[in-house]
């Protein structure tokens, strides 16, 4: 049996207007397979009458994206204190966005302000990120709200 270490990426709340797009988690390259096991959001959402869409997209070309550099915290696994030792980092709530991506998973946040999605055994998003390509968790707002996420992700060691 395979030991596997987990890692989780918060982001810092931010306040957004109405019909704003924003990366709240961007992961970079990662060389080795991995799974993303868990996403939650949460955000106040006040009494709007559309729901903010949250979505989990894939860019194939990374380009220059900017937002605040973030190391993934280990959260389980052996040696639990060691920093990644896969070269993973990640880029939170970015202040420019990507142009190219494809969305693979969207939702839309119900009027409890909390999207929790943990993946079940055999239908988690799998793979790996090299040549550039990168995983993103963004946010697309009808109305103000200030959201919070947290991505949690194992890698095989």
């Amino acid at each position: 049996m395979a030991l596997h270490s987990t890692y989780t990426i918060p982001n810092i709340a931010v306040s957004l207007t109405a019909s704003a797009t924003k990366t709240l988690i961007l992961i970079t390259p990662i060389s080795v397979d991995f799974v993303i096991s868990e996403l939650c959001v949460s955000m106040d959402t006040g009494a709007a009458s559309t729901s903010p869409e949250v979505d989990l997209y894939r860019v194939t070309t990374i380009g220059t994206p900017a937002g605040t550099s973030t190391t993934p915290a280990k959260s389980s696994g052996p040696d639990s204190a060691a920093a990644p030792q896969t070269g993973t980092n990640a880029l939170t709530n970015l202040t420019a966005e990507p142009t190219a991506v494809t969305v693979i998973k969207p939702w839309f946040v119900p009027q409890s302000g909390l999207l929790l999605i943990q993946f079940p055994l055999g239908r988690e998003t799998v793979g790996s990120l090299t040549g550039g390509a990168a995983l993103g968790l963004r946010v697309i707002t009808p109305a103000g709200v200030t959201p919070k996420a947290l991505a949690y992700f194992e890698i095989e060691i």
